[in-house]
This record gives C-alpha cells, structure tokens and sequence, in this order.
C-alpha cells in the first residue's frame, strides 16, 4: 500500500535537497545549464570552456546520486512482505514525478523564468530576457521527465525488489 504521508515528506526532502543544489551549481557558474537554455539563448553563447565542462561533471556526481540515491532509499524503506513491484514503482515513480513537477514549475517557469536573479542566469539571458522564457519547451521538458520518471522508477524498484 502506498502511504501518502510517506511520499510527501519524502518527496519534500528530495525536490527541497535537490533544489537546493540545483540553485548552488547556478550560483555558482549558470554556463553549466546551458544546455537547458531555449535554442535561441544557446546560440548566441559561446560553448562551454573545459574548466565548465569540469564543473559540469562536479555537480553531475551529486545530483545523479541524490535523483536515484534519494527515491532508493525511500523505495527501499517501504518494502517489506506484501509489498509487491507496483506499490514499489508507484513509489518510486511518484518521488521522481513530484521532483520533476517542481522543476519545471518552481525552478525553470517561476523562478528562472519570471523572477529571473540575474546572479544565476547566463549574461546571454540578461541581454535578451524576452527569449528565456519558451513555453513550448517548458512544456516538451516536463514530458520527458515524466518519461525519465517512469524509467528511472522501473529501475529502482526492480533493484530494491532484487536487492530484497
């Protein structure tokens, strides 16, 4: 059975921890999102420097570890007997949607994309703010994450399931 007190308290640490990285590595050199940038503002940046290609692979480590480490371990704490892999992958699934959820609404749409802190976005974005926000690929990003959800969902319920 899928406790809903657990998913949300656990879903709160994981997107408020994850978050809170996510706004650290932005802190500290937004270059290393550009990929994440609308077509239009990636265009008019220069590529990436191999110090920001480092720094990318800095932050990578801890946030690939928090987004499976995190639901792994939540997932992990609910089986026992009786729980089957359905309850497992809902679980699992729903943490990873409830991330991707605020992502995209409360980092890229309201954070990034009205308030715009001018000390986490790319000059590019400054110099031309009209084309940072794109709705459409907002949109086309929030389903790829529901599709990387349901994946990586797959994949940590059937380790803790193997795991036992």
């Amino acid at each position: 059975m899928i406790s809903l007190e657990r998913i949300l308290i656990d879903g709160a640490l994981f997107t408020l921890g994850m978050g809170a990285l996510i706004l650290t590595s932005l802190w500290v050199n937004p270059r290393i999102w550009l990929q994440d940038y609308p077509a239009a503002l990636r265009q008019l940046a220069a590529p990436l420097s191999a110090g920001e290609k480092r720094q990318q692979i800095i932050f990578l480590i801890p946030l690939l570890l928090g987004f499976f480490g995190i639901p792994y371990l939540s997932t992990r704490a609910i089986a026992g007997e009786g729980v089957g892999f359905l309850t497992l992958y809902l679980h699992a699934f729903v943490l990873l949607n409830l991330f991707n959820l605020f992502d995209a609404v409360v980092l890229d749409w309201l954070f990034l994309g009205l308030l715009r802190p001018k000390s986490l976005l790319i000059r590019e974005a400054l110099e031309h703010p009209e084309l940072v926000m794109d709705n459409h690929k907002l949109v086309v990003d929030y389903f790829k994450g529901i599709v990387f959800s349901a994946v990586g969902a797959l994949i940590i319920a059937g380790v803790v399931l193997v795991a036992g």
